[in-house]
């Protein structure tokens, strides 16, 4: 796994090329410490946080916002890009509840023939805060960077409330 803070990716001191084992799945996870606000899949990470930004776009994603918003706290989260290798114990886990064997080797072996898959495995596992397909109970977004701990955190984000810290 390679981390870079979002400072440093947004002041172009991230990867300049990805080490090959990076090449065929490139996903992408925004954190801060322990919350896992988001988890991505891009054949061009950097390029894609730039147009959560909204440099690419008409306005910023979700993410975009959260990061704008939270500035200058979101110059240290950190963005972890994966491997398919670095990937492989998130797909363990996700069978690890399989009793018969034979049964959980075949389904990691159909799950690692579908790479396109881990980052559904990557969102089931991390549960970030702020994807919502293949995420069925995401973590709350925390308290610093939202105002009512009673409302989804995707919700105060789309209605434009701000942020306390």
């Amino acid at each position: 796994m390679l981390t870079y803070t979002l400072k440093e990716v947004f002041d172009n001191n991230g990867p300049d090329v990805f080490p090959e084992e990076y090449i065929n799945v490139r996903i992408y996870v925004v954190r801060e410490n322990e919350t896992v606000f988001y988890v991505g899949k891009s054949s061009d990470p950097d390029r894609r946080l730039a147009q959560h930004m909204g440099y690419e776009r008409q306005a910023p994603s979700l993410l975009g916002t959260l990061i704008e918003r939270s500035k200058p706290f979101s110059d240290s989260w950190t963005v972890e890009y994966y491997s398919l290798q670095d990937c492989l114990p998130v797909v363990f886990s996700e069978f690890s509840n399989l009793k018969d064997e034979e049964a959980k080797t075949m389904a990691i072996r159909i799950a690692l023939a579908f790479e396109g898959r881990m980052e559904h495995y990557m969102i089931k596992a991390l549960k970030p805060c702020l994807n919502r397909t293949n995420n069925e109970n995401p973590t709350p977004l925390p308290e610093k960077y939202r105002e009512r701990p009673t409302t989804s955190s995707s919700l105060y984000l789309k209605e434009g409330i701000k942020f306390n810290h």
